[in-house]
């Protein structure tokens, strides 16, 4: 939930969220995965921790990693484990229509809000917010 909930949340809050008290409601935004295409997460992980590839959360698969119509809503390259680097990439591959209960998401419309990654960008963004200005 974290990483995808962090780029889908505001998007979630901004449409359909809007009156929503639902913690996880911007989950319904990802639209699944089926083998028919959908938004996942592509993980890229260092040579050395690809043994402990199940401990991550992806839906790693040819079809999304190859898909010439994917959409790419974030990127983000973010230590783990101390001593390595990863690539995490939410990406989506477009679908006729989206699953029963879930959200379409209007790319046109979806706004990118970096991570924070270490304690001066955390600090920025809180004192952001602490101005009134709108955090991600």
């Amino acid at each position: 939930f974290g990483y995808v909930g962090w780029r889908l949340e505001p998007y979630f809050r901004q449409h359909e969220g809007r009156n929503s008290l639902d913690l996880a409601g911007c989950l319904q935004c990802v639209g699944g995965w089926t083998d028919k295409g959908g938004l996942a997460m592509i993980t890229q992980l260092p040579k050395p921790l690809s043994r402990y590839k199940k401990w991550f959360s992806t839906h790693n698969n040819a079809m999304l990693a190859k898909s010439k119509t994917a959409t790419k809503l974030a990127t983000i390259t973010a230590p783990v484990l101390w001593f390595y680097e990863a690539t995490f990439t939410l990406q989506s591959t477009p679908l006729a229509a989206p699953p029963v209960g879930k959200i379409p998401i209007n790319y046109a419309d979806y706004q990118d809000h970096p991570f924070p990654l270490n304690d001066r960008e955390w600090r920025a963004l809180i004192e952001k917010g602490e101005a009134g200005q709108v955090a991600p």
